[in-house]
C-alpha cells in the first residue's frame, strides 16, 4: 500500500486559510449582531418614547379643567373662527371641578382639528381619544384616527367618573399611540340650495356632513354657477370649522 505524504508547507498553507475564513465569519456574523442590536435599541427606544407620550396625554387631559388664560371654560370658545386658538396657551384638560370628566368639555374636543390638537398635546405618531363608560357599554367621546389598521400601537387608560350633566357613571379614558394612517378629511355635500329662503338671520346655501371623528377646518370655498360669471367666496382668512354634526354655509348675498 502506498503511503500518502502530505508536505507540512501544505497543511500550514490549510491551517492559514481556515483561519483567514473563521475570522471573516465572525467579523461578519459580529456586524450583523451590532446592527440588529442597534435596530432593535432604536425599535425599544422609540416604543418607549411612544408609551411615555400615551402616559403624557392621559396626564393633561385629566390633570386639570383646562384653562384659557384665567378661564377654565375653553369649551366655550369656537377655535377656528374666533380669536381663541391652541397657539395662545390653551391647556385642555376634560375634568369639571369634582375631578369627574365633563361632558361638555369631552365633546368639545371635536372642536379641534387632527394636527393642531395631536401637536400641542406633543404627539409625533398618530393618536385617538376615546371615552367608555363602563354600565351600559358606550363610547360617549371619540377624537382621533383609526388604530385597527395600525402595525404597532401602545395604549394608556385610567378609570374615571363621567358626568354628562344628570348623572354619574363610571368610565374608561383611553389613549392610543399608533403607527398608521392618518385620520381622513372628507367633507360630505348634502344639500345645495341655488335660491335659499332667509331663516332670519342669512341665507343657507349649502348643508355639509363631516362624518370625521375630528374637526375639518376649510380655508377657502366658492359658490359658483357653470361659467363662474357670478359666484360667491369666503371671506379672507377665514377658516370654517366642521365639527362632527351638520354644517351650513350661510351668507348674506343672494344675487346668484
Amino acid at each position: 500500500m502506498n503511503r500518502r505524504n502530505i508536505k507540512e508547507e501544505d497543511a500550514v498553507t490549510h491551517v492559514i486559510e481556515f483561519t483567514i475564513a473563521l475570522t471573516v465569519f465572525v467579523i461578519i456574523l459580529q456586524a450583523f449582531t451590532s446592527s440588529m442590536n442597534f435596530r432593535i435599541g432604536i425599535d425599544l427606544n422609540k416604543n418607549d418614547n411612544n408609551i411615555v407620550m400615551a402616559r403624557e396625554v392621559i396626564s393633561e387631559l385629566t390633570g386639570s379643567q383646562g384653562s384659557i388664560g384665567s378661564s377654565t371654560n375653553w369649551e366655550d370658545n369656537e377655535f377656528g373662527t374666533g380669536v381663541v386658538q391652541l397657539r395662545n396657551g390653551t391647556t385642555v384638560g376634560i375634568l369639571n371641578a369634582n375631578g369627574e370628566i365633563d361632558s361638555g368639555k369631552c365633546s368639545s374636543l371635536s372642536k379641534f382639528p387632527y394636527y393642531p390638537l395631536k401637536e400641542e398635546l406633543g404627539v409625533t405618531e398618530q393618536l385617538r381619544i376615546e371615552v367608555q363608560t363602563l354600565v351600559p357599554k358606550e363610547t360617549v367621546c371619540l377624537w382621533g384616527g383609526n388604530p385597527n389598521t395600525a402595525t404597532v400601537s401602545f395604549e394608556s387608560q385610567r378609570y374615571l367618573l363621567y358626568n354628562d350633566g344628570t348623572k354619574t357613571v363610571p368610565a374608561l379614558l383611553t389613549v392610543t399611540i399608533y403607527e398608521g394612517d392618518t385620520p381622513t378629511s372628507n367633507l360630505y355635500l348634502t344639500e345645495v340650495m341655488y335660491s335659499p329662503q332667509n331663516n332670519g338671520f342669512d341665507y343657507e346655501w349649502v348643508e355639509f356632513y363631516n362624518p370625521n371623528d375630528i374637526a375639518i377646518f376649510v380655508s377657502s370655498w366658492t359658490i359658483a354657477d357653470d361659467d363662474q360669471k357670478d359666484n360667491i367666496v369666503s371671506s379672507e382668512m377665514k377658516l370654517l370649522p366642521f365639527l362632527q354634526k351638520y354644517w351650513n354655509i350661510n351668507i348674506i348675498p343672494i344675487d346668484f
